[in-house]
């Protein structure tokens, strides 16, 4: 489980454990960083459907499955304001296909939320723009930017201001924007936004805001934060894996594009990826994710190209990619390509994989000879051989400017890495999951009746799994909370086993060892030993 998936997953338990929707804690710790909008819809989705198990975690992600659905169907609908069919279809998949939407709808976060509401945003937006003015135009606007404030403050706002701001540049005309009826759009958002915004300034005694905005947004504005800086051009980078099997159009599609900016279509989709993309480059906290609300640009601008090569007949068109950009665009694809298949068979060998080798990846070269890549299955050799023979179709069909052929492909091989990786492979890796795998051991010896005492291994995880009352502590904080329950649970990692025994030393305090697990704690690349104790304060008992 990601980090802050279960520190978002933790706090919309409490909610439901306390009743009180408005504060936002990680246990008794204010959690100030976001909104309340992500919280209140993954609790209402725990409540719905899994009210009487708050330890599971998968209702919590449904809202971000569902408002991924919801981003590829608006992504449909904007494209069919530019483009005529299969346009709408084409820039769909390209979206719903891409690994970075597809992690981000298995986790229980903000970011398909995000993308969501600025899908929404900007369907209004250019249906306005095209002076297609309705209410429910309106509506799609003000009410996408007040959703995207309470999922994640200023984002929305932000990439549509710079829409608007850019195509009026643009256009040398501003009197558009009075289309958009922005008095009583920003009337909409502050019903929306403000109700909550008052009451946890008051509930805070006003420190929501100081901490959102001066502790969380201001700091990765002006450096990088959390081990996250990093240097402009990343994102660039990244895109040829995580806008993946699209990626590979993306320079066609951008040369098109170039050559076709006057057009209303891409004068929008630019205004909408360019100015937004060049500020993320340039602040220097990055994440992988903070790019996903400018995907569906992307891929309309991906669709845009297709269809009106397409349209030309493809060889007949005046578009045309030299032999060397075709070469390099087929370099990178197989080189890209091919990485996903060794992925995907490296994290099958399930047997060799442990969390030494791991956290020290120069030990896989000295066992390079006892790995299998294509581990002797059936199913596993079937699915490779499939893989690499899209892989070479798709790219034929590139060269032969069956584009759309192409991605339809390409889009099959992202499924031959997704459903092997996550139905098979990374669920077989169990040392993956250490705060899932305490929960499990404490649940068989107890029933999990008994509080736990961490000492040395903080993960969020870890209290989503093992319930709020969770104590992270060192040894002598832990030996205290110990003390002070007739029965409890200490998880101690190695490096602090003997100062937690020291520590014990003539207390009241016996202690059986239940279990000891190897793992791998993925937020500070290493490997740890965790050992599970069943203790009992003889003078509570």
């Amino acid at each position: 489980m990601d980090r802050d998936e279960a520190r978002f997953a933790q706090a919309s338990k409490q909610m439901l454990e306390s009743g009180n929707f408005v504060d936002i804690r990680f246990q008794e710790e204010p959690r100030y960083k976001k909104p309340a909008g992500t919280y209140w819809l993954q609790a209402a989705s725990v409540n719905l459907l899994s009210p009487s198990k708050l330890k599971e975690i998968w209702p919590y992600r449904i809202p971000s499955l569902l408002a991924a659905i919801i981003a590829v169907i608006g992504t449909y609908f904007l494209a069919n304001v530019f483009l005529r069919p299969p346009g709408g279809i084409i820039a769909a998949i390209i979206l719903s296909s891409t690994p970075l939407l597809i992690g981000e709808a298995h986790m229980a976060k903000s970011d398909a939320l995000l993308l969501a509401s600025v899908v929404i945003a900007q369907f209004g937006l250019i249906r306005t723009y095209r002076n297609h003015v309705s209410w429910l135009n309106w509506l799609c606007l003000w009410g996408g930017i007040g959703l995207g404030v309470m999922i994640k403050g200023p984002v929305t706002p932000l990439v549509i201001f710079l829409t608007v701001l850019v195509v009026s540049i643009i256009d040398r005309e501003v009197k558009w924007v009075l289309k958009l009826r922005p008095l009583s759009g920003f009337s909409l958002v502050a019903c929306i936004c403000l109700p909550w915004i008052i009451s946890i300034q008051i509930q805070s005694s006003g420190e929501f805001l100081q901490s959102s905005l001066g502790q969380d947004l201001l700091p990765k504005l002006l450096s990088g934060v959390e081990s996250h800086g990093l240097p402009p051009g990343y994102y660039l980078l990244l895109a040829l894996i995580t806008l993946w099997p699209g990626s590979l159009f993306i320079y066609p599609a951008l040369k098109f594009a170039i050559n076709s900016r006057k057009t209303n279509t891409i004068k929008f989709l630019f205004a909408w990826v360019i100015p937004t993309w060049v500020m993320l480059e340039i602040i220097p906290t990055k994440l992988p994710h903070y790019v996903l609300p400018l995907y569906p640009a992307i891929a309309i601008i991906i669709s845009y190209w297709m269809t009106n090569v397409a349209k030309k007949g493809g060889h007949k068109s005046s578009f045309s990619l030299n032999a060397i950009e075709v070469a390099i665009i087929g370099v990178i694809w197989f080189v890209v390509g091919l990485s996903f298949l060794l992925v995907s068979n490296f994290l099958q060998q399930t047997k060799l994989l442990t969390p030494e080798l791991v956290a020290t990846p120069e030990l896989i070269f000295s066992k390079f000879n006892e790995i299998d890549f294509l581990v002797l299955n059936f199913a596993t050799i079937i699915n490779s051989l499939m893989f690499v023979f899209l892989l070479l179709v798709a790219y034929a069909l590139f060269l032969f400017r069956k584009y759309v052929l192409s991605l339809s492909v390409s889009v099959s091989l992202v499924w031959l890495f997704v459903i092997p990786v996550l139905q098979w492979s990374i669920p077989d890796l169990k040392w993956l999951f250490p705060s899932k795998q305490v929960a499990q051991i404490i649940e068989e010896h107890s029933g999990g009746k008994y509080p736990l005492v961490a000492i040395g291994y903080h993960e969020p995880s870890l209290v989503f799994y093992n319930g709020s009352g969770t104590a992270l502590a060192n040894p002598e904080e832990g030996v205290k909370a110990l003390l002070n329950n007739p029965y409890s649970y200490a998880l101690v990692t190695k490096g602090n086993l003997d100062k937690f025994l020291d520590r014990l030393l003539n207390k009241n305090v016996s202690i059986e060892k239940i279990k000891e697990i190897k793992s791998f704690n993925y937020s500070k690349g290493r490997a740890i030993s965790l050992l599970i104790f069943f203790c009992s304060s003889i003078e509570l008992r």
